[in-house]
């Protein structure tokens, strides 16, 4: 979408302003852009030329002005990329990396209708409430979700179902709006709902294994626009059919962000799971299957690292299987020896490998969030090495198979942290809807036989 407008370009570490005339191009499957016209001679076009031409010079500006429907725009942070000239115009090119936020902001508190609405890309659901369609009858297009005191109305866009058809083929390679959230509340209360919007968006980006951004934003007062942020994304494709929680039975998907919120809001930085959500989503999009995999151990290991930082720091570190014990020296040296005991501990220090491996780590998660071991897991960590080492799977395995137990073993170890107790799609057993289980769980059934 482009926008003319004109403002001042402030180049903090020259001190420089200039004043310009510009068009910004957003769109949905790239960084945002913003191009100036000039004539080569003018000063404007003469210092960045001259600038970019110097070696090591980033050259990065502020960017104030007023759009052509009146409502100003601010973004904080971009950068100067380059310059097309042709018959003594040069068309300079700004690469924008920060939020473009449209109108001004008022934080004093209104009485009046107050709502603010994020636009989200690529969320597929069925809505579990009727509402009236302009073409007349019913549809269901709305759900509603309680998170952090504030509820949330997620709402189909118009033409949804011809949205998600497109989705599924044209627009499949660079994603599109589907759904919009509302939160009716004070412009003075943006900052707080947009992170709880973020949350719930990692969290339906997991359910349904597909990047779901809330990548613009608007405030309605009384009905009218008064203010918006558009946030600069790059591309994120549209993948239909690979999810974790299923949008059906309607109300399934948004029982499990209320479920698990809680959770994933005292884990998130802790364990890191807005990155490993970002990675899982990147996994189930790569092309190529030994990819996707690598991948798959890079969110195992990162889970296992951020694990090991998280119980540091609570004074309750995770052992090292590996470790050399002094028990089992003591078993292999001569019965006459002459090492005291400070020279066999230290002999153990030094033959350790004293940091514990990923295995330590998800032992830890058994012991603490009672998760489940299946038997093909175990085997995976003999597989590691193929895939970290050499990009490649060993030889002589199923590889799809393989690549479903990795899912699955994620997916398991994931919803334990979040403790989740529903349903979900188990990929490995051919996406059969069933209940978690968890290890407690199976001990209190063979207690009660």
């Amino acid at each position: 979408m482009e926008t003319k407008g004109g403002g001042k370009f402030y180049f903090p570490e020259f001190k420089k302003e200039f004043e310009s005339q510009f068009i910004i191009d957003q769109k949905i499957s790239e960084e945002s852009m913003i191009f100036v016209e000039l004539r080569v001679n003018e000063e404007f076009s003469k210092f960045l030329m001259e600038k970019h031409n110097e070696k090591e010079t980033r050259l990065r500006c502020s960017i104030n002005g007023e759009l052509e429907s009146g409502m100003n725009i601010q973004v904080e942070e971009a950068y100067f990329i380059g310059a097309n000239i042709k018959n003594f115009m040069a068309t300079l090119k700004f690469k924008i990396f920060s939020n473009v936020i449209i109108g001004k902001r008022g934080f004093k508190d209104s009485k009046d209708d107050e709502e603010i609405h994020f636009l989200i890309t690529n969320l597929e659901f069925v809505g579990t409430e009727r509402t009236v369609s302009q073409k007349g009858g019913w549809r269901l297009d709305r759900s509603r979700i309680t998170v952090g005191n504030y509820e949330l109305i997620f709402k189909q866009f118009d033409d949804y179902d011809k949205l998600i058809k497109a989705l599924k083929k044209e627009f499949k390679d660079t994603g599109a709006f589907t759904t919009e959230i509302i939160i009716k509340t004070s412009l003075k209360n943006h900052e707080e709902v947009k992170g709880i919007v973020e949350n719930v968006c990692y969290l339906l980006s997991f359910a349904r294994g597909v990047d779901i951004i809330p990548s613009k934003s608007f405030h309605l007062r009384e009905g009218e626009k008064v203010w918006g942020e558009a946030t600069n994304i790059g591309k994120r494709p549209f993948r239909a059919g690979d999810y974790l929680i299923h949008h059906l039975p309607p109300e399934g998907l948004f029982d499990f962000i209320e479920e698990v919120y809680p959770n994933y809001i005292k884990y998130k930085d802790n364990i890191g799971l807005p990155v490993l959500f970002n990675l899982y989503t990147a996994m189930k999009s790569a092309f190529y299957m030994e990819l996707r995999c690598l991948i798959g151990y890079v969110i195992l290991e990162t889970l296992g690292e951020n694990l090991q930082g998280f119980y540091q720091e609570r004074e309750d570190p995770i052992e090292s299987s590996l470790k050399l014990k002094p028990k089992k020296l003591k078993k292999i040296l001569p019965k006459e020896h002459n090492l005291s005991k400070d020279n066999i501990n230290d002999i153990c220090s030094k033959l350790s490998y004293n940091n514990p491996s990923l295995q330590d780590s998800i032992e830890r998660i058994k012991r603490d969030f009672k998760f489940l071991y299946r038997t093909e897991d175990k085997k995976l960590f003999e597989y590691r090495k193929y895939f970290v080492h050499k990009g490649r799977f060993p030889e002589g395995i199923n590889k799809v198979q393989t690549y479903q137990e990795i899912i699955s073993l994620i997916d398991r170890l994931l919803l334990s942290i979040l403790k989740y107790t529903g349903d979900y799609c188990d990929v490995s057993r051919g996406y059969k809807t069933e209940k978690i289980e968890y290890e407690k769980l199976i001990k209190l059934k063979k207690n009660s036989k």
